[in-house]
């Protein structure tokens, strides 16, 4: 068993149709808390009570390890000031939310949780969002402060699979471990 939870929003407004890739448009009573922090950890909380339960249970294994559970965050959780714009700092505080339960989970050996921070995740696929890779990239590679280099979906997926089934990989996750970890044969 494994959990990857990669539910989010990046606007809270008609205006996420179109900044993220997947077009949506929140509900009315949607917030980063709820769309973030709260569906995050109960589904933390569920992948710890479900191993209790089996274990209870007479499973296979009476003390099973801790399950691996993978959040996506973002590179900009890092940032040790406050966001330049109130939406990005209320996306950012259910982001490290999240990661603060999810480092006392591991501390806790309860999960074996890992958390990937991309900046901007691209698909060749939707080209309208190069323009914006390609200032991310450029912006990385000359040292602004700050920003990271975008990572692709696939890389991000293939990373997730990795950090879940690797069975060593816990805590935080930057593009250049993200990458290191989509690479391994």
């Amino acid at each position: 068993m494994g959990v990857v939870h990669a539910v989010g929003m990046l606007l809270a407004s008609d205006l996420n149709a179109l900044a993220s890739g997947s077009g949506s448009i929140p509900d009315a009573d949607a917030t980063y808390d709820r769309v973030t922090r709260v569906t995050a950890c109960n589904a933390a909380d569920a992948a710890v009570q479900c191993v209790s339960i089996d274990a209870a249970a007479g499973g296979a294994d009476a003390d099973p390890p801790p399950p691996p559970f993978v959040f996506v965050s973002a590179a900009e959780a890092r940032w040790d000031f406050a966001a330049p714009f109130d939406w990005l700092e209320e996306y950012l505080v259910a982001k490290r939310a999240v990661e603060s339960r999810l480092t006392t989970l591991n501390e806790e050996n309860k999960l074996r949780a890992s958390w990937l921070r991309p900046s901007l995740v691209y698909t060749f696929e939707k080209p309208a969002a190069l323009p914006a890779v390609f200032a991310f990239v450029l912006g990385n590679a000359v040292g602004i402060p700050f920003v990271d280099r975008p990572v692709t979906v696939d890389t991000l997926a293939r990373a997730a699979v990795r950090a879940l089934s690797d069975g060593e990989t816990r805590g935080c996750l930057d593009y250049e471990a993200m990458e290191r970890l989509a690479n391994l044969p």
